[in-house]
């Protein structure tokens, strides 16, 4: 009963851990960026290839920790409070709506994007052509 116990308390800990620390809008602050080259390690784990983008979420690497002494099949086994965090944190990320979008448009070419859109826009309002009636009819 006692590891019962220990392994919810420790799951609701560990839910409410990467529910701080995963906010999409929040972690900007919270924790530091780090990259290598193509690889962001921090906040999020991604890989920059090509056009696209490789999101691997923090609900899919716990998985694959959780995983890995079961399937090499060692008498290791992790203490109950670990197990307990790692299952809130999966638990968590799996809540995301885009939980499970692994890959994604690279997010460089969209900065492309909307600086192209935004040079045509202030090209057009510095010529005037932003101010002249899209249906413009000739006089005869």
């Amino acid at each position: 009963m006692q590891g019962i116990l220990t392994f919810i308390i420790s799951a609701c800990v560990g839910y409410l851990f990467f529910l701080y620390f995963s906010h999409p809008e929040k972690k900007k602050n919270k924790v530091p960026k780090i990259s290598i080259k193509n690889v962001d390690i921090l906040p999020n784990f991604r890989i920059h290839a090509g056009s696209k983008t490789y999101w691997f979420h923090h609900w899919f690497l716990l998985s694959i920790v959780i995983a890995v002494p079961i399937v090499i099949g060692e008498n290791f086994q992790f203490p109950m409070v670990v197990e307990g965090l790692l299952v809130g944190g999966i638990l968590q990320g799996l809540r995301y709506p885009d939980r499970f979008r692994f890959r994604q448009p690279r997010i460089d070419k969209q900065i492309e994007e909307i600086r192209r859109e935004f040079k045509e826009f202030t090209d057009s309002f510095a010529s005037g052509k932003m101010f002249e009636p899209k249906n413009k009819q000739k006089k005869n």
